[in-house]
C-alpha cells in the first residue's frame, strides 16, 4: 500500500506540472481573447491591441503544445510501468540476429554523438522467450546511459554483450564508460520516480520499467554496478520463458 500511495503521489506531481502550464496558458487566452472581442464590439479596437493579442495567441498556443506533448509522454511512460502481459508474442529466435536488427533500429539515438557501441553476442544463442520485453528493455537501457552517462557533445563507449550461463540461462550486459553513478543514488535506481535529471526531462521511470520487463516478463533478474567512471548493467534470465 506504501508502494503504492507513493506510486500515486509521483504521477500526480509528475503530471501537475504540465497540465497546470497548459490550464494557465489556456486561461490567459481565454481573457485576452475576451479583451479583444469587447474592444472590437465598442469600436475602441486597435491595431496595436491586435498585434499584441496575436502575439499573446501564438505563445499561449505553443506553451499549451509542449506541455500537452509532455503530458502525453508521461502518460504513456505510465503505462509502460504495468508491462502489458498482451503486448508481446512469445516465440523462438536467435538473440544475435535479433540484437543486430535492434541495433539497427536504435543507431539513430547515438550515430551524430562521437559515441562507440559495440556488440559481441556468442554464437547460437536460440531463446524462446518474449523478444518484445528484450527489444524494450535494451532499448530503455541504452536510451538511459545516452541521457545519463555522457554529456552532450561527450564521447564514449557503449558495449552489449550476451553469452549462455550454463545450459538454460542467458547474461545480457550494456555497459558504458560514462559518468558514473553516483553512491547515495545507487540503491535507488530501480525505485519508480527516482531521477537525478529532475525538471531536465527525466522521469524516473526508465529503470523502473526495465526492471519490470526483466523481473516479471522475461522471470530473470537484474542487477547494477557503478565504481566511480562507468557503468554495468547485467540481466539474467532463463533461455526458455517460463
Amino acid at each position: 500500500m506504501a508502494s503504492l500511495g507513493g506510486l500515486v503521489v509521483g504521477v500526480a506531481h509528475e503530471l501537475n506540472t504540465p497540465l497546470g502550464v497548459a490550464v494557465t496558458a489556456s486561461s490567459l487566452l481565454g481573457e485576452r481573447a475576451g479583451s479583444v472581442r469587447r474592444a472590437f464590439e465598442s469600436g475602441e479596437l486597435k491595431r496595436s491591441d491586435l498585434a499584441a493579442f496575436l502575439d499573446t495567441a501564438r505563445e499561449a498556443s505553443a506553451m499549451v503544445d509542449r506541455s500537452l506533448e509532455r503530458a502525453a509522454q508521461l502518460v504513456n511512460s505510465f503505462k509502460q510501468v504495468s508491462v502489458d502481459q498482451g503486448s508481446d508474442e512469445r516465440r523462438r529466435f536467435e538473440l544475435g540476429d535479433y540484437l543486430r536488427t535492434l541495433l539497427r533500429s536504435l543507431e539513430p539515438g547515438w550515430k551524430r554523438r562521437p559515441i562507440r557501441f559495440e556488440l559481441e553476442v556468442e554464437p547460437g544463442l536460440d531463446l524462446d522467450t518474449y523478444p518484445g520485453a528484450i527489444a524494450q528493455a535494451v532499448g530503455q537501457l541504452i536510451q538511459n546511459a545516452l541521457t545519463h552517462a555522457f554529456a552532450e557533445g561527450e564521447g564514449g563507449t557503449l558495449r552489449l554483450t550476451a553469452r549462455a550461463v550454463g545450459d538454460a540461462r542467458v547474461e545480457l550486459v550494456l555497459e558504458d564508460d560514462g559518468r558514473g553513478i553516483p553512491p547515495e543514488a545507487l540503491p535507488h535506481v530501480f525505485e519508480p520516480f527516482y531521477t537525478t535529471r529532475r525538471g531536465r526531462g527525466g522521469t524516473g521511470l526508465g529503470l523502473h520499467i526495465v526492471y519490470n520487463l526483466v523481473t516479471v516478463r522475461l522471470g530473470g533478474q537484474i542487477a547494477v554496478h557503478s565504481e566511480g567512471r562507468g557503468t554495468r548493467v547485467v540481466l539474467d534470465f532463463p533461455r526458455r520463458a517460463r
